[in-house]
């Protein structure tokens, strides 16, 4: 069953390489193949890194040691992460069966799940791409928490993932990912991993 859906509608900034209109028929039909190989991918690592982590438990049963558990711990990490990717192409595509657009929100039961594109021009500091991000993305997703029962617990742009590459529009394309604890929607990304500007 899919939860509500919000629609994060495509903003170009004036003067950008993304131009002030947006083709979303067009936009549709790049993000359909993009997403399937996304998916693809994440799920051949997922399934590539459960038999590393099932052959790293085997030889810890026979030699135990702090080495073999810290590598079984590192391969369980970026297991999740790998998963975490997989939801995120699933998502993409829901939203692009649902409404034509793989850019918007899913509130569910156990947090919110989505995919954003943002205009970000060359040479943007650091500071106001955070700013920017958060902009176009925190009216849509405060809605979702409050669709949920809770309130942000943190800066919009806090909630991103940047996916690689940009799209044929030249935007920044990130996965949005949001998880409650008590009457908080929190951030479910990993904020050690740094964005990859381009």
């Amino acid at each position: 069953m899919v939860g509500t859906v919000f629609k994060v509608s495509l903003r170009a900034r004036p003067g950008t390489e993304a131009g002030d209109m947006i083709d979303e028929a067009a936009v549709a039909q790049e993000y359909q193949a993009r997403l399937e190989a996304d998916l693809a991918e994440a799920q051949a690592t997922v399934k590539r890194l459960d038999e590393e982590h099932a052959e790293i438990g085997v030889q810890l049963r026979e030699e135990p040691g702090e080495q073999g558990r810290a590598e079984r711990r590192r391969v369980a990490a970026e297991r999740e992460e790998a998963r975490s990717r997989v939801q995120s192409a699933q998502t993409g595509l829901t939203l692009l069966r649902l409404q034509g657009s793989p850019f918007g929100l899913i509130a569910e039961d156990e947090g919110v799940l989505g995919m954003i594109a943002v205009t970000v021009p060359k040479g943007t500091s650091t500071a106001q791409r955070e700013k920017i991000i958060a902009e176009d993305l925190v009216e849509q997703l405060t809605s979702a928490a409050r669709s949920l029962g809770v309130v942000l617990g943190a800066s919009a742009d806090r909630y991103t993932r940047e996916r690689r590459g940009r799209d044929s529009a030249g935007r920044t394309v990130l996965d949005v990912l949001g998880r409650i604890e008590g009457d908080l929607l929190v951030p479910a990304v990993s904020q050690s991993r740094k964005p990859a500007h381009r």
